[in-house]
């Protein structure tokens, strides 16, 4: 998808994708205070930045047994382009952060995966990976 790509193509158009653009750059700059970004007249310019997320430590030798039975690990199709599971929205990870907050997200949703292997894919997909998240977390914070 391309950012701005549903604004029509006038001044008017231009007008609102900028301040569309500014609103959404403020909520940024309160998650991500050390981003270079300056706004003119002329537009947005964005310089180099210190990283929002620190680096990875260095890998971990790979162990011959993994720890891991094989029946937890989900299958390769899973992470293979053209797997048919459901496909959650972007603001679906939103709504699973308030749900889940201090929990991450994607750990929780290759998890939800793994269940609805088991259980079958919901009708409404979006909805229950938000469920999930919120009784996982006021499960385990007890």
């Amino acid at each position: 998808m391309q950012f701005g790509a549903d604004y029509a193509f006038d001044e008017q158009g231009l007008r609102n994708f900028k301040k569309k653009l500014l609103n959404h750059l403020q909520s940024v700059l309160i998650i991500y205070p050390e981003a270079n970004v300056e706004s003119n007249e002329r537009g947005l310019l964005l310089k180099p930045s210190k990283p929002h997320v620190a680096q990875l430590p260095p890998a971990l030798p790979r162990l011959k047994n993994s720890p891991v039975p094989e029946t937890l690990l989900l299958p390769l199709s899973i992470y293979q382009e053209g797997y048919e599971g459901p496909l959650l929205q972007t603001s679906t990870h939103e709504q699973a952060r308030k749900a889940a907050p201090g929990w991450d997200v994607y750990e929780l949703e290759r998890q939800w995966r793994e269940w609805i292997a088991k259980k079958g894919v919901p009708r409404k997909p979006d909805a229950a990976f938000v469920a999930f998240c919120r009784k996982k977390a006021v499960k385990e914070n007890f």
